[in-house]
């Protein structure tokens, strides 16, 4: 049994050691839980106290994102300052790189550069922002199923604060902050540039040095070269206003009607991977499968992920408010921002006006049109060469060449589930987000899993569900908002009490436009939800009616 220190964080290893002190992996004994803590010893006098409770603070204040690890508490011991934060079972990508010293593969390097941007831009999206001050490779863990996180905040800053943030990594540190100047947003975006270049070449850059990348085609490796190089400017502001802006490298931007989700996408993972894989190999993906299971999100996630492939841009054309077949068309060239050509059907002038583009369409909510979106579809398959389109829809297109993606409801955890298992479970995990999201912080520990597996288990795993309960946190409590349905009987244990509690009220349908998802920060489907939708034993719960009605 290892050492015990703050009555329930029991010591498992040494997994990082820094100038400052030491990072430990531990057992949490009420939470039944993995935690790292992060040690700095002999933290005696009032003005240390006082700056590693300072920095503890700015962390508490960030607002939750998947791609940055969770702050849950900090305490001290004699003269050792503990902060305890959520354990990331992965690997960091500087241990990535040990394996591969020549760089990782740059696709791999492209998908990480870019959940990294997004976790600094959170970070800057604060008022005032975050500044980490510190971005490098050893900072990030990669997890199995491919996410990256953020878990080391060792010279994080607020813009504009009177001290001055301790010294970073040589490498990664902008040369303004070498000679004194405040830090400023543009700090982060050197040093993720540096990043970036790490990830690509297995080094850091070096003042005058060149890098070929042979293994990439030549035009590329050229615009990578130049966008680091921007990004890496002595000068700060002729860098990238954002890190997301970065992270497009060797893509310039390129056209789209996609409105950034206020929100992170939680779970699907191993979805996403294989979506991106089935339009490199194809030119049809439909996402099939109920409302609410986030078929739209998954949708502009491959977008966001893969737009720099679309020089022609990546374009949503969303059906869910026609009801006539014959408005397709309109719809899509709206979208697309093209006209009809004089003696020539609006369909065969997209056909013809696309036929060199090289773009990706959504075509979203078809399963009410699914005829009229097969007809689009099989329009510019026919005769275009390079333009690719993801359908989401409740039904296949059933067009020739269709390849088919189903996609359900996350995965709940079962009744007597491990703290783990519950941990890993995409539907907790997009629940306890969404709930921190509404400012109601809430942490997964032993009295609060239960009530958030309860739930989960509830709706089905439904994403759309999902979100409409957290959001319904602002004016319940998570006990209240859990209801009677499910007793807790201890660690893994409930037992049902019917009936089923109107969880997100009384009314059996439910109008959910555009303003709604935006406004929930990020809901799940766009388009109506009535009853029968979610599937009837879903529906029930969502609406407030018992299943068996």
């Amino acid at each position: 049994m290892g050492r015990l220190v703050g009555g329930r964080y029991e010591i498992l290893d040494v997994v990082g050691r820094g100038g400052e002190g030491e990072v430990l992996r531990a057992t949490d004994r009420l939470g039944d839980r993995q935690v790292a803590l992060k040690v700095r010893y002999g933290v005696r006098s009032k003005y240390e106290r006082e700056e590693a409770v300072r920095a503890t603070c700015l962390l508490r204040s960030v607002r939750p994102q998947c791609g940055v690890a969770a702050v849950l508490e900090d305490f001290f011991d004699v003269d050792t300052y503990y902060l305890v934060m959520e354990w990331v079972e992965g690997r960091s990508l500087a241990r990535l790189l040990e394996t591969q010293p020549d760089g990782l593969d740059v696709e791999v390097a492209v998908k990480y550069l870019g959940q990294a941007a997004d976790a600094i831009d959170h970070l800057h999206s604060h008022e005032p922002p975050v500044l980490h001050l510190d971005v490098k490779p050893s900072n990030f863990v990669a997890t199995r199923d491919g996410r990256l996180v953020l878990v080391d905040f060792g010279t994080a800053h607020r813009l504009n604060a009177a001290h001055r943030p301790r010294r970073a990594t040589p490498g990664y540190t902008a040369p303004e902050l070498a000679s004194g100047a405040a830090p400023t947003r543009a700090a982060d975006i050197f040093s993720l540039a540096a990043t970036a270049h790490t990830l690509l070449s297995g080094k850091p850059p070096r003042p005058g040095a060149t890098d070929e990348w042979p293994a990439m085609p030549t035009a590329r490796a050229r615009a990578m070269r130049e966008a680091l190089a921007v990004a890496l400017a002595s000068d700060p502001e002729r860098r990238p206003q954002s890190a997301r802006a970065l992270a497009m490298l060797d893509a310039p931007p390129s056209p789209t009607n996609i409105v950034p989700p206020a929100t992170c996408m939680v779970g699907r993972e191993r979805e996403l991977l294989d979506v991106k894989a089935r339009l490199r190999g194809g030119r049809l993906v439909t996402l099939a499968g109920p409302g609410g299971c986030g078929k739209t999100r998954l949708a502009i996630e491959v977008a966001r992920d893969t737009q720099w492939r679309y020089p022609d841009g990546t374009w949503v054309v969303d059906l869910a408010a026609l009801s006539d077949e014959s408005l397709v068309p309109q719809a899509a060239a709206a979208a697309l921002g093209l006209s009809e050509r004089p003696g020539t059907s609006l369909l065969r002038s997209l056909a013809e006006r696309l036929r060199d583009r090289q773009m990706l369409v959504i075509v979203d909510n078809c399963e009410h049109l699914v005829e009229a979106a097969a007809r689009l579809a099989g329009a510019l398959l026919r005769s275009t060469g390079e333009v690719r389109i993801l359908a989401t829809s409740r039904e296949p297109l059933e067009v020739p060449g269709e390849s088919i993606c189903r996609i359900g409801s996350l995965g709940v955890p079962e009744p007597g589930a491990s703290h783990s298992e519950v941990l890993a479970s995409d539907s907790v995990r997009l629940l306890h987000t969404r709930v921190d999201d509404t400012g109601e912080r809430q942490l997964l520990d032993e009295e609060s899993a239960p009530l958030l597996v309860s739930i989960c288990r509830q709706l089905d795993g439904i994403p759309l569900a999902l979100e409409m309960a957290a959001a319904r946190l602002g004016e319940t409590s998570l006990r209240t908002l859990n209801g009677p349905w499910c007793a807790h009987q201890g660690p893994g244990r409930w037992r049902r009490c019917p009936p089923t509690p109107p969880i997100l009220g009384g009314h059996p349908a439910i109008e959910l436009h555009g303003a709604v998802r935006a406004g929930a920060g990020g809901v799940s489907e766009a388009g109506r939800v009535r009853r029968g939708v979610l599937g009837h034993r879903g529906a029930g719960r969502v609406f407030g009616r018992n299943p068996s009605d």
